[in-house]
């Protein structure tokens, strides 16, 4: 049943692709296609054997049973690939046949006696030619036998054929210099292949006869071949076919009654010469390439001729022709303009070429190419097409536009009759008729235009963009886009933060992209980051929560009118959500019901945006650009002012996040994190925790310790005194004040050295004596920074711990720092921890002094 079902199919294939005439009757009628489903193509995939429809190629018959008979093996048997369509009986794939020759370039494929894979040799070798232009390997009865194959071009395009006779005769009949190269070396003289082009040289200059080498090849002829068709080769071409191939022509040559075996001793006359009395030959026996005397011949005496042809795909050959020539009809014809063809003595018109094209009525002119003054078909004027000989209106000039409701037609008539109509007020076009019952307020079920404007009915000459699918009271809107897609919610089952229940589409949508990049709009959330429409950009729409779906739902019949008023897609079935379920799953809502669907799968992909409606709610704009926080989920408290629709132009968080441009981050509690705050209690967050006293700023961590720095920084001087601390290195440059870190023993040297100083002018003992609450046991700890320290902490880490002063509403924290690092008796270094600086000042004057502590892990 099965097979008799396939051949049912192919017979309708074969029939359908055949050209259908009626005889008697001159005209010819163009039908549909036909439907490739009730052929039987009505799948779209096939486990194994399959054939296509011709009218539809991605529709398939597929073939349930295997009745195929090549295999692999027996494929490679023939030095070819495996064919595409395969099936499977007990265990061993089948194919319905063998596909490209596995032999490249000049090579096919031979099999021997006992072999079990082809062999891929030389393209046609010591194949013969006959006259009728077909190329064999044996003797055929009946046949010319004019040549023999002695190779091809690399493309295996072109063969080359040698003649079957050859004659003595000189190069040439005279001792001079002709206009072609000299080749002084074998070397060179046998990359030559211009054979050709040389004889017509040597024709041109020595004279049309045959009274030497390159004429008698030129005059040479044969059943099938006429006069210049045969030229003498050069030695490059002699020297790859005779000499190379030489046992294997002279094999095939040996066969041919005709046939005359190339000499084993004497060399072949090349077209090329060396200079004025001499020209190369090629010995077909032996590699010896060399130079004999032009007119009274010595070691190269024989003329024997080539030919090329074109080698074609249906195993025969074409002679190449001159240029301005093609072969047909067995012979060189002469190339007619477009158009025209040959007809046996000059290019005549062809016989579609039969209209005038003058223009009148429909008619507006030639089409295409002209021929005497005709063409194969005239152009039309807008509104008819060219069918059977004449203009006609085309199909799509169907409606009079005389209805109820109907104002004329939109455009140019054709017969009478428009492409579509104009309609009255309070009528709109739609599937070929004028329908009533218009509004151009911006309520749900409204479309919404590119200009802004809105309207229940499509109006003409504006560009449909949405519809409004949801009001948030007077003012704010809520549109859906006009088409869907059917999209994965994402490329791979990763947990992504910030999109579970209560989070909006706006804020969900931000958070898919800030996690999978804005440029991914293959699927769903960033498809609609990236959808614009005209008057809407990048960024304005976004993947609906499954809170705003719901509200989609509520007037989802009025939605679904304005979509398809609009050219759009109705809401039917899975639409994804951005809310978020866990790691493999998010939310699909199919009229306002939502649940779990696998986060790699497709469903349905509709985006929405936020618009404000004026006064009159007949126009909506986009929401001002300062609306940008939809103030929902985790860490948010609520939108603050009035909002569009829910998006807001800043936001509250809740206690435990910090609020950085209206965007809530959970706090960071770790005294590990440099630019944290520390409290009194010894506690730490990266926000300002209004129950807990400030006390210092973490500048730095290790593995066992971390340091903090207070959060004031008095002015005060390095010393009392310009005095060299002789216990204290110095330091000679800014590089290597860098390289100081021992902060904790300098300090300690300074202190030693000036005992009788006090906090209010020595930095080393202020902060000796630094006092911090909830710190007060560590008192005497606290010390001056090394220049290397401020350097690597301060400046290194200047953006965090600004972060964290500007947080707790204290002045920016750069300043010029004075460190423990001293240069000589009268400066000492100071490090500017904003910018790139390491300088030294007098140890007199006033700087900043921010000291530091460890606590150890």
């Amino acid at each position: 049943m099965t097979n008799n079902r396939l051949m049912d199919v192919a017979a309708v294939v074969i029939f359908l692709l055949i050209p259908q005439f009626a005889y008697g009757d001159t005209t010819s009628e163009c039908t549909p296609a036909p439907d490739c489903a009730g052929l039987g193509y009505d799948q779209t995939t096939c486990p194994g054997g399959f054939l296509r429809c011709p009218f539809d190629t991605n529709m398939l018959f597929c073939m349930p049973d295997c009745n195929l008979e090549v295999t692999a093996e027996q494929c490679a048997a023939q030095c070819k690939e495996v064919g595409t369509q395969s099936c499977v009986r007990d265990g061993v794939t089948y194919y319905a046949g063998c596909g490209d020759n596995l032999c490249s370039g000049t090579q096919e494929c031979s099999v021997g006696d006992d072999v079990t894979a082809g062999e891929c040799i030389a393209s046609g070798l010591g194949q013969i030619l006959y006259s009728d232009m077909t190329i064999s390997s044996e003797i055929v009865s009946g046949k010319t036998a004019i040549g023999v194959v002695v190779g091809g071009s690399s493309d295996n395009t072109t063969r080359y054929i040698i003649s079957l006779s050859e004659a003595e005769k000189p190069w040439s009949t005279s001792a001079s210099n002709s206009s072609l190269t000299d080749f002084a070396l074998k070397e060179d003289v046998i990359q030559d292949k211009s054979g050709k082009s040389g004889t017509s040289v040597l024709v041109a200059g020595i004279g049309d006869n045959s009274n030497y080498a390159a004429g008698y090849c030129y005059n040479y002829t044969t059943s099938g071949t006429t006069k210049g068709q045969w030229y003498l080769p050069a030695a490059g071409e002699l020297y790859i076919s005779i000499y190379q191939n030489y046992a294997k022509i002279n094999e095939t040559l040996e066969k041919l009654t005709n046939g005359t075996l190339l000499s084993s001793s004497t060399l072949y006359w090349s077209v090329n010469e060396k200079d004025a009395d001499t020209a190369w030959g090629v010995k077909a026996s032996e590699d010896i390439v060399q130079t004999g005397n032009k007119v009274t011949p010595d070691v190269v005496t024989l003329a024997r001729c080539m030919f090329s042809v074109t080698n074609n795909q249906d195993g025969t050959v074409t002679p190449i022709c001159e240029s301005g020539y093609h072969w047909e009809n067995n012979k060189c014809t002469p190339d007619c303009p477009l158009g025209q063809q040959w007809n046996g003595s000059a290019c005549v018109c062809m016989s579609s070429y039969k209209y005038d094209c003058a223009v009148s009525g429909s008619i507006s002119g030639g089409s295409g190419i002209e021929c005497d003054g005709k063409y194969a078909e005239c152009l039309c004027t807008a509104g008819s097409v060219w069918s059977n000989g004449s203009c006609v209106c085309s199909s799509a000039y169907k409606y009079t536009c005389d209805g109820d409701g109907e104002a004329g037609g939109s455009s140019g008539s054709c017969g009478g009759k428009y492409t579509d109509c104009k309609c009255q007020s309070g009528y709109y076009w739609s599937s070929g008729a004028c329908k009533v019952n218009c509004y151009s307020t911006c309520d749900v079920g409204a479309i919404y235009y590119s200009d802004g404007t809105c309207n229940s009915c499509v109006v003409s000459g504006k560009t449909p963009v949405g519809v409004i699918a949801y009001n948030y009271g007077t003012t704010s809107r809520l549109i859906i886009s006009l088409g869907e897609e059917s999209l994965p919610w994402a490329a791979s089952q990763d947990l992504v933060s910030g999109i579970n229940d209560g989070v909006s589409g706006v804020t969900g949508t931000r958070a898919w992209t800030s996690y999978y990049g804005i440029g991914d709009s293959a699927n769903a959330a960033g498809y609609c980051y990236n959808f614009t429409t005209t008057g809407t950009s990048v960024g304005q729409w976004f993947l609906p929560s499954d809170s705003e779906w719901s509200k989609v739902a509520l007037r989802l019949e009025l939605v679904n009118k304005g979509l398809l008023a609009a050219g759009g897609s109705a809401l039917s079935g899975n639409y994804w959500s951005t809310t978020q379920v866990d790691a493999n799953s998010a939310k699909v809502c199919n009229n306002g019901s939502c649940s779990s669907a696998d986060k790699l799968t497709s469903a349905g992909v509709h985006c929405l945006r936020f618009a404000v409606a004026d006064s009159a709610n007949t126009k909506l704009s986009s929401c001002d650009s300062a609306y940008k926080f939809a103030c929902s989920g985790e860490g948010y408290s609520c939108g603050m002012g009035e909002a569009c629709g829910e998006l807001y132009k800043s936001c509250e968080c809740e206690y435990g996040y910090n609020n950085v441009g209206s965007v809530c981050y959970p706090c960071d509690t770790s005294c590990d994190t440099v630019g944290n705050i520390m409290y009194s209690d010894k506690t730490c967050s990266s926000c300002m925790l209004t129950d807990k006293t400030a006390v210092a700023v973490v500048v730095y961590k290790s593995e066992d310790k971390h340091l903090i720095t207070p959060l004031t920084a008095p002015s005060i001087r390095w010393s009392s005194s310009n005095t060299d601390v002789t216990s204290l290195p110095n330091w000679s440059s800014a590089d290597l004040a860098k390289e100081d870190m021992d902060g904790v023993g300098n300090s300690q040297l300074i202190r030693e050295f000036f005992s009788s100083d006090d906090e209010t002018n020595n930095a080393a003992w202020y902060c000796y004596n630094l006092e911090v609450q909830g710190f007060e046991d560590k008192k005497g700890e606290w010390y001056l920074p090394s220049a290397g320290e401020i350097y690597n902490y301060f400046y290194t880490n200047y953006a965090l711990i600004n972060t964290a002063f500007l947080e707790l509403g204290l002045s920016s924290f750069g300043k010029y720092y004075w460190s423990s690092s001293e240069y000589d008796t009268y400066p000492a270094w100071g490090v500017d921890s904003y910018g790139d600086y390491v300088g030294w000042d007098n140890k007199l004057n006033n700087r900043s002094v921010s000291c530091l502590l460890v606590i150890n892990k």
